[in-house]
This record gives C-alpha cells, sequence and structure tokens, in this order.
C-alpha cells in the first residue's frame, strides 16, 4: 500500500475536469470526481480516505467500537501481550490491527480494507493468522481472522464462509467522524 499524505487541490471553475487528468494519478481525477461535487471551486483531498488513516483512528477510538463494547475485543497491549496493536511486521507484510479477547483467550487478526476488498483480502489475513498462531499463541489460545471493509462483494462473502474469516463492515465517513459502529457480514 502507498501512504498517501494530505494534499489540497486548489481548481479553477471545473468546466472540464478531465484537462487536470495530466497532474494526478491515472484514477485520481475519476475518485476526485466520484466524492465530491464537481460545481466547487475548491476541492479539499485528504488521506483521511485511506486504508491508513483509517487504521489510525480505529487505533485511536478502538474503546467506543462495537467490538469492544459488544465482544470485549481489546487491542494487544505491547507491554502485557509483548507484540505490538498495529502494524505487527511478519515475513510476508504487516498485520493491520491484532486485537486479544480475554474470555475467550483468543487473538483477533485484523485486515482492513476501503473500496477493494476481494477474496485476496481473505488469503492475506489467514496467513497473517497462521503466523501469529505458530509464533505468538500459546497452546490453549486461539485465532480469529477478520476482514474489516466499507465494501463487500460476493466473491469475499464466499471465501471467508468457507475459510472461517469474519467479515465486518464500517462507514468511512463515519470512522472519520469518530464512530467505530460495524456491522458483521459473515
Amino acid at each position: 500500500m502507498q501512504a498517501v499524505r494530505s494534499l489540497d487541490v486548489t481548481l479553477p471553475a471545473l468546466s472540464d475536469p478531465t484537462r487536470y487528468r495530466a497532474h494526478l494519478p491515472s484514477d485520481a481525477a475519476r475518485t476526485i470526481l466520484k466524492r465530491f461535487n464537481p460545481d466547487r471551486k475548491t476541492w479539499k483531498v485528504q488521506a483521511g480516505l485511506t486504508e491508513r488513516a483509517i487504521e489510525e483512528q480505529f487505533e485511536k477510538r478502538w474503546e467506543r467500537g462495537t467490538l469492544y463494547r459488544e465482544l470485549g475485543v481489546r487491542l494487544a497491549d505491547p507491554d502485557a501481550d509483548h507484540i505490538q496493536r498495529r502494524q505487527v511486521c511478519t515475513p510476508n507484510s504487516n498485520i493491520d490491527l491484532l486485537g486479544y479477547q480475554e474470555g475467550k483467550r483468543m487473538w483477533w487478526v485484523f485486515e482492513i480494507k476501503q473500496a477493494n476488498s476481494s477474496r485476496s483480502a481473505v488469503a492475506q489475513v489467514l496467513g497473517y493468522t497462521n503466523w501469529i498462531r505458530e509464533q505468538h499463541a500459546k497452546r490453549s489460545e486461539d485465532v480469529q481472522p477478520v476482514v474489516l471493509t466499507d465494501r463487500t462483494s460476493g466473491p469475499l462473502l464466499g471465501a471467508a464462509k468457507e475459510s472461517n474469516v469474519q467479515v465486518w463492515t464500517y462507514s468511512a465517513e463515519a470512522v472519520l467522524a469518530g464512530q467505530l459502529e460495524f456491522s458483521r457480514a459473515v
């Protein structure tokens, strides 16, 4: 995933917004036009729409969220659990978020996706789950793989059902507004 910094774009009245396409990444003009009203004279595009920003908001406001309040899943505590809660390095890539549910003695491995969730997210979170199971979890502890996404797809849901991966949905706009309400899709 590419890191995206906040970007302020001030454009004159956009009678032809496609003429700016040469100055932006290939899909940026289309994305901007989808997310914002093309009649505005000034557009502010923020990194708040990236997975990284969503991940940061999840970490910052976790205790306000559904998974903590209703299921008791807390984020990993580096002091108590001896492992990071966010961007846990594995041989293949980084785990977005890592949680633990005391009552069930279960690790929760979260892969966060925004606007591009597919069956590959299931394979990715299963790889992380196996790594946690082999490298960190005790014998009496289980590991639950979870994809957190703002959009589901048939292939994602089908792969998740076959693999015992939970899929929970969120609203990116609500998360950025400080609300961590998740709904279980699978």
